[in-house]
């Protein structure tokens, strides 16, 4: 009878070699090598814009409290900007979240807004190591607007 002595053939074995695994832990740390830096970049954008965001909100704060109250209200820096002052027809301070190396300095010094929605015309020039981001307050309508370039350093 035939089929009592069965032929055993050797199947693969299921797996993979060290030599892939070293391949695909290469591969890897080359991928993380190349994309660490760029994710450092975005994420310390990300951190500029929320800063910018804080400004233009306080901006337009100051106008909007200007219109509604029917008094000027004055808008300055204080603390080498870390905080913003608000005072006329309003008294209050803000703090600015602002990073290690960053400035902000306001030309000129303050801002009045005016009830009528008008604003000094100023600059607020948000600086670090890198870059610098400028915010236009507008004379005619008091809003606050980036300036169309960044300038990188």
């Amino acid at each position: 009878m035939r089929g009592h002595g069965r032929t055993h053939v050797p199947l693969p074995a299921a797996g993979f070699t060290l030599l892939e695994l070293m391949v695909v832990l290469v591969l890897l740390g080359v991928i993380l090598a190349v994309t660490a830096p760029a994710t450092g970049r975005f994420l310390d954008r990300l951190e500029v814009r929320k800063r910018e965001r804080q400004i233009m909100a306080a901006v337009r704060y100051a106008r909007l409290q200007a219109v509604t109250s029917g008094q000027p209200v004055i808008l300055q820096p204080e603390d080498d900007g870390r905080i913003l002052a608000f005072t006329g027809g309003l008294e209050e301070r803000r703090e600015i979240d602002l990073a290690e190396g960053q400035r902000l300095v306001f030309e000129p010094a303050s801002i009045v807004f005016y009830p009528e929605g008008m604003a000094t015309p100023a600059t607020i020039t948000l600086t670090d190591d890198f870059r610098s981001r400028v915010i236009v307050v507008d004379l005619l309508t008091g809003l606050p607007a980036f300036r169309a370039q960044e300038e990188e350093r």
